[in-house]
């Protein structure tokens, strides 16, 4: 039931925080007829291009929404530029059970804001929509045209139509380029940024990408922490004893490993940490047995993190997971009280549980977190057997790159 509650006031937590946690920030943009507005834009970090936005003139002024209909272009400082466009965009499928059977693009127009990852004399633009993502390219001589890549059905399998390659070829052979600096271009930001930079080098305007600036993907920190453990074992028939042992303070060690999605302004992250932990106890029951417990295992928490962002390097963190333990060679002994002989041994094997924790982080490399998990069944091998081992845990963090 605690679980359960703190879990609920965790993602309580996130649905109200998820939306508040969007922030508004410095942008602009250019109106139907040309004006160009100064404002606070909500940077959502669109994962599919927009067709609107939300914007404030000042900071305390009220909310208001543009949309494609009366606004040429947007930015927001430092971090991302759209540009309204009417374009012919090949919108057929890229999943296996979606092919075409068809080479040639099949073109529709339609009206969408474009995303500017290069600036300059030749532009490259970008669009996704689900599983469509496309990208675009502009010259002094020619409009806004799709690049185009697409794999389709022939009848020996699926082929791959890299048309996007001649066009970069054709576009800017001027500029001493060959076919074989484009035969191995793939159809990436990567590849189509490192591209239209070294071109728009060759102008006389300096380019600007505004591809977001990259984050640290990978952070690996060490974290040592207290657990305070308990354990409780039964067995299923009513003239056996069951002992409550007592709460115990022990060390534990992590090294956790955490991956930062690249979406939603980095506030999701995927979490692992190994983490060595133990528990020694010797209990009488209430009947003529002592028992003793040796645990000692490996845990392995695997799971999602949701960053909070306080302001400069200061972030709240709501953690859940799932946590998988690996125990070393552990075991129950339950002792008969009058001469001390084994009455029974059971071979612990963990089952798995969950965890949920909160935690603060300063300066993207200190942290405290307080972890909570549901009792773990240390008893799997036996059907008579019952037991629930609960831990509440305080963890430090010291992020090492």
């Amino acid at each position: 039931m605690k679980y359960h509650l703190l879990l609920a006031f965790l993602f309580l937590i996130i649905s109200i925080k998820s939306h508040a946690q969007i922030e508004f920030e410095e942008g602009y943009f250019i109106s139907e007829s040309d004006v160009k507005v100064q404002c606070l834009i909500r940077n959502r970090d669109w994962k599919k291009n927009p067709t609107g936005f939300e914007y404030k003139l000042t900071k305390d002024s009220e909310v208001q929404t543009a949309g494609i209909q009366n606004v040429k272009e947007f930015g927001i400082t430092g971090f991302s530029k759209y540009i309204r466009a009417t374009v012919d965009i090949d919108r057929s499928g890229t999943l296996p059970g979606k092919l075409s059977t068809v080479r040639e693009p099949e073109f529709h127009r339609e009206t969408v804001f474009l995303q500017v990852l290069v600036d300059g004399d030749s532009p490259l633009y970008y669009f996704t929509d689900g599983e469509v993502t496309k990208y675009f390219l502009k010259t002094k001589e020619s409009e806004i045209e799709q690049l185009v890549y697409k794999r389709f059905h022939k009848d020996y399998g699926v082929v791959t139509n890299y048309d996007f390659r001649y066009q970069l070829y054709s576009n800017f052979n001027n500029h001493g380029l060959t076919m074989d600096d484009v035969k191995d271009i793939y159809y990436n930001k990567k590849d189509l940024e490192r591209f239209f930079l070294k071109v728009n080098n060759h102008s006389d305007q300096l380019p600007d990408s505004y591809e977001k600036q990259k984050k640290d993907v990978v952070n690996v920190s060490l974290r040592p922490g207290i657990n305070y453990s308990s354990l409780e074992i039964k067995h299923g028939s009513f003239y056996r004893q069951a002992t409550d042992f007592e709460p115990q303070t022990n060390f534990r060690f992590g090294i956790e490993t955490e991956i930062i999605l690249p979406y939603n302004r980095n506030k999701w992250a995927v979490i692992l940490e190994p983490t060595l932990q133990y528990y020694y106890e010797t209990q009488p029951s209430a009947t003529a047995f002592t028992s003793k417990v040796v645990y000692e295992s490996l845990e392995i928490p695997v799971g999602i993190r949701y960053y909070i962002f306080l302001g400069g390097n200061s972030k709240l963190f709501l953690n859940t997971s799932v946590m998988y333990d690996f125990d070393n060679h552990s075991d129950i002994r339950i002792y008969f009280d009058y001469n001390k002989k084994i009455a029974e041994t059971l071979d612990v094997n963990p089952g798995f549980n969950f965890a949920s924790g909160i935690g603060f982080k300063a300066k993207n490399r200190y942290s405290l977190e307080l972890r909570y998990q549901s009792a773990r069944s240390l008893t799997t091998l036996y059907k008579s057997w019952f037991s629930y081992y609960r831990t509440i845990s305080v963890n430090i963090g010291y992020s090492l790159f």
